[in-house]
């Protein structure tokens, strides 16, 4: 299967994507939107799939990612995927939001993005 190259967009611009070396391969990300609520919109593609992935960063009580859901497009249908991949995006998804900005993944992040703990909430839709 050969994936079709969607190039994400941000206020009607191609989106700014990194390239990431992650524990379960090379990814790209993208750094889409962030809603009034504070709701993250990110981009993800690798190998296999790309989707977009929803990440919240409450401060109180305790400051952390909490990666709410997944999506084919922006918002509209639940991402599935084979299971075995689960674990693989998990992965690269928290590898990205320790070492690099939530602003723009092509910078590289410092001691504060790596404390930040993750946590997810979502699973892939089966």
């Amino acid at each position: 299967m050969v994936l079709e190259k969607v190039i994400p967009q941000v206020s009607g611009r191609d989106a700014k994507i990194a390239t990431i070396d992650g524990p379960a391969g090379q990814f790209e990300v993208a750094a889409i939107s962030i809603n009034k609520d504070g709701v993250h919109r990110f981009f993800y593609r690798d190998e296999h799939a790309h989707f977009y992935f929803y990440a919240e960063r409450p401060i109180k009580p305790i400051t952390q990612w909490i990666v709410t859901g997944a999506a084919n497009e922006a918002g509209s249908v639940p991402f599935i995927s084979a299971p075995e991949n689960e674990v693989a995006y998990r992965l690269n998804i928290e590898y990205f939001l320790k070492t690099r900005w939530d602003s723009d993944p092509t910078r590289p992040g410092d001691e504060s993005t790596a404390l930040v703990p993750v946590k997810f909430t979502w699973r892939i839709v089966r």
